[in-house]
């Protein structure tokens, strides 16, 4: 470790050689089409400077080392020593705050980074360097716009933020520590600590049926006549197991313009016509009603009003206010919007933001500079400077695994109440919470024993993969900058001596079965004595691909190397020469219905999803097919641009049931279908 340190700080020390050695070369190179920009006070006090705001003539002046700079505001004029430059960009301004591009601050201030390269190396300058790396890298790769980073050392109270790229790129705003994103499934541990909190003032029991609380609480049993909504508790809420519809994706969900306040009124009346979707306290599944039903809880029991602001008022007051989060809110105020980065598509353009009405479950918005305090608020056990917000043993149960009743296989998932505490596919410990919403993308990520935490944000739907991998290896990097140690498992090296070995087909058999990955599946089959892969949904380009035992343990393939290996109970195949990339989990005991000539003749097509007005859709089109091994598939066209195809599990569509129980759905005069409701949108065929 202490090796890898000391490499990066030479590449450290090499950049800002670099840097340094551009002193006022304006003219000799073309200026790049654009670049990052870098909060100016900041870059010139950090390193010893004094920063002055002349108000009167809207300027900054700047003394270093003897030389005096003086900035406009939006302007690329400049004095240095009193002779007049041109800057490449122009300042720009946000918040209050000035902002300078990295270029022209590169060899306005040479000396200042000379300067940088004779200090000694600061807290976690590794893990900076890292940070920006990666960050870059990903940013470039998957055009996001935006990104930012929070990084904490709740041992010595050491808090690092740092903007990349831009919250606005038409008007050139950059990402700093002030900006909000909206953070999605970050929210539910901060719902979570609201209930938490209610338990230690004894208003609620967490193992005490929720209906005693909250007597409008009602839900049917499952299709399978399994469940009882009166025996679901607030830990079953809080741990996913509740048993409860896990999602409604419709019903004004997200909408435009502004929040409807009403939703969360309406919410239970909704899901008490729907049905569970199994037995309460049986299986595990990421369930978002869950958590709107704990905030509703919350709301119910402390206000008197609206749900929707009686939620807000009381995280506000309980948590927010208490640890300075000035800036963190359920609710996109007209005061915090003018905060907010701007949300951008998978093709990289600007586009509306939206508002999440159902808070509770990913609603939340916030910025680096709180989130850094609510991490400080978690690793100091529920004490933020002084202020005992939540009890040590509420925080350790929240971040335990849970002690499930039932046997839980999902790949390392664990859950406490309200943070996921699990072993990672890569082999880290994956201990707090990322989320997804349409346009942006967040991770949270601890580390106990080194106490140390990161929170990551991005703004674009094509950042979907991104930022849970940058919060992971940031607070790899910090963990490892910090004690020497690498919380991670090696990935398996192919041998490339290896050769050919033979299995029997009894040997082979045991890696049959069917594999879910993220977009696609695959089907492992023994054909004549030799194992196959076969992708359904790309079988008439490559109808089966052998897959050749090899003496490392791996299987040599066109694809490359394939391995099967099980990672905390659920068996994977992972594909490249170093048994990295994780591309499906095995489906065991489902079972897949293959279509039927009504299902083809009635079903199969595409189907266009049409919102209410004003309502901002998460899903644009469903597609009901036939894949070339003749199952029933299912493929969701969505806002993130990630589109996943599956075969249909046996079972019927989970039908709405607003009109006397009877399915919500339109045929024409041969019975196909045409139009049909699920979970709260509308579906009318198109093709």
């Amino acid at each position: 470790m202490k090796k890898l340190i000391k490499k990066a700080t030479v590449l450290l020390l090499a950049v800002s050689m670099v840097l340094a050695s551009t002193s006022f070369a304006f003219a000799l190179t073309p200026p790049p089409p654009s670049a990052e920009y870098v909060q100016l006070r900041a870059v010139v006090e950090e390193r010893g400077g004094v920063a002055e705001w002349d108000s009167e003539n809207s300027r900054i002046i700047i003394h270093y080392n003897g030389d005096v700079f003086i900035f406009r505001m939006s302007s690329d004029g400049a004095y240095v020593n009193d002779e007049a430059i041109n800057l490449y960009f122009s300042i720009v301004t946000n918040n209050d705050r000035a902002y300078i591009s990295s270029v022209d601050a590169a060899s306005l201030f040479a000396a200042i980074e000379t300067e940088q390269v004779e200090t000694e190396q600061g807290p976690f300058d590794t893990t900076k360097a890292t940070t920006a790396a990666v960050v870059a890298q990903l940013m470039e790769q998957l055009a996001i716009p935006g990104v930012t980073v929070a990084l904490v050392d709740a041992e010595t109270g050491f808090t690092w933020t740092q903007g990349f790229g831009y919250a606005d790129t038409i008007n050139r705003t950059p990402v700093d520590e002030t900006t909000i994103f909206q953070i999605a499934s970050v929210s539910k541990p901060m719902t979570a600590i609201a209930v938490m909190q209610l338990a230690e003032l004894g208003i609620i029991d967490l193992d005490t049926p929720i209906v005693e609380y909250l007597p409008a609480f009602s839900q049917l049993p499952s299709i399978a006549g399994e469940g009882n909504y009166r025996n679901v508790t607030a830990r079953m809420l809080l741990t996913h197991t509740s048993g409860i519809l896990a999602s409604f994706i419709g019903y004004e969900l997200v909408t435009y313009n502004s929040h409807n306040t009403n939703v969360m009124q309406y919410f239970l009346d909704r899901l008490a016509v729907n049905t569970m979707m199994h037995a309460e306290n049986s299986i595990y599944q990421y369930n978002n009603n869950g958590y709107v039903l704990l905030g509703i809880l919350v709301a119910y029991l402390t206000g008197n009003d609206n749900l929707f602001y009686d939620f807000e008022y009381y995280v506000h007051e309980n948590m927010f206010s208490p640890m300075g989060m000035t800036h963190t809110s359920f609710i996109q105020s007209d005061a915090l919007i003018p905060y907010m980065a701007r949300p951008y598509d998978v093709e990289g353009s600007q586009t509306e933001l939206v508002f999440w009405n159902w808070g509770p479950a990913g609603g939340a918005i916030s910025n680096a500079h709180d989130m850094a305090r609510f991490m400080h608020f978690i690793l100091g056990g529920g004490v933020f400077e002084g202020r005992r917000i939540l009890t040590q043993n509420s925080i350790n149960q929240m971040l335990a695994v849970h002690d499930f009743d039932f046997s839980l296989a999902h790949g390392g998932m664990g859950y406490g109440l309200g943070f996921i505490n699990a072993v990672a596919m890569d082999g880290t410990r994956n201990l707090g919470h990322n989320g997804t919403v349409i346009h942006y993308h967040s991770g949270m990520n601890f580390d106990l024993e080194a106490g140390i935490g990161v929170f990551v944000s991005t703004n674009s739907a094509s950042a979907l993969p991104a930022a849970g991998v940058m919060s992971s290896i940031i607070l790899q990097t910090a963990v490892a900058e910090k004690t020497g140690n690498v919380n991670i498992v090696l990935p398996v090296l192919a041998d490339p001596d290896a050769v050919e070995i033979e299995m029997s087909a009894e040997e082979l058999s045991a890696f049959e079965g069917l594999y879910t990955g993220p977009t696609e599946y695959y089907v492992i089959q023994v054909i004549d004595g030799v194992l196959n892969m076969i992708i359904p949904v790309i079988i008439e380009q490559l109808p089966s691909i052998p897959l050749t035992p090899m003496s490392d343990g791996s299987f040599d393939s066109l694809l490359g190397r394939v391995w099967f290996t099980n990672v905390n109970g659920t068996d994977v195949i992972k594909l490249g020469d170093f048994g990295y990339h994780i591309i499906g989990l095995k489906a065991d005991n489902m079972e897949y219905f293959v279509a039927t000539e009504d299902f083809i003749t009635y079903y199969v097509g595409v189907f266009e999803a049409r919102p209410v007005a004003g309502e901002a859709l998460l899903m644009t089109h469903l597609v009901y097919g036939v894949d070339a091994l003749g199952f029933a598939t299912l493929q969701s066209i969505n806002a993130h641009g990630l589109n996943p195809a599956s075969p249909i599990p046996i079972g019927d569509p989970a039908w709405d049931s607003f009109e006397g129980g009877e399915p919500i759905y339109e045929v024409d005069e041969d019975g196909v279908l045409i139009s049909f409701r699920v979970l709260g949108m509308d579906f009318v065929r198109v093709e």
